[in-house]
């Protein structure tokens, strides 16, 4: 991958498609939101976001409701100060409960929480009442969401640099 003169035209090329993806990547994160944006969460990047996300909207939607605030109060407050990503979700978990007001589960289950997140809320809210249910997770459980966090990012990192280094050593050959 080395030349005398430098580094390999080919080289190069990769790097800066590499950069660019990456770029591309980080700033799509909090801004690109539709149905494609939708399909994509099943991918590692896009799913860590959600997944990171999700522990902090369960939070703040447990700090916001355990003041005395009910749920869309908190959703309204929350969607004032979102990134277009995040005002997206909330949106369509407030047009689900203004359509369903007491389906919860179906509210939560248009993208904002992660599969086993909003299985777990559901779980909680059989024991509990809904708002006290999310208080519950967001503020009881978000240790535990941000280690899984931390575990889906570590796994993407060993992912990530297993791959730069293949592609290294296939240039180099």
């Amino acid at each position: 991958y080395a030349r005398r003169g430098g580094v390999s035209p080919g080289l190069l090329v990769i790097i800066v498609l590499l950069v660019g993806l990456i770029t591309a990547v980080v700033l799509a994160l909090p801004r690109w939101t539709g149905g494609a944006r939708a399909r994509m969460e099943r991918f590692p990047a896009f799913g860590l976001y959600q997944d990171f996300n999700a522990s902090v909207i369960l939070s703040a939607l447990a700090m916001i409701m355990s003041n005395g605030s009910s749920l869309k109060e908190a959703l309204l407050v929350l969607e004032s100060r979102a990134s277009p990503w995040m005002r997206w979700q909330l949106r369509k978990v407030l047009k689900s409960l203004s359509d369903n007001p007491n389906d919860y589960a179906a509210a939560f289950a248009k993208g904002l929480l992660p599969p086993r997140v909003r299985g777990r809320l559901m779980s909680l809210s059989d024991s509990l009442p809904f708002g006290d249910a999310l208080v519950e997770l967001g503020s009881k459980e978000s240790k535990r969401l941000q280690s899984s966090v931390e575990v889906s990012a570590v796994a993407m990192n060993y992912t990530l640099t297993t791959a730069l280094v293949l592609l290294v050593v296939v240039l180099s050959i």
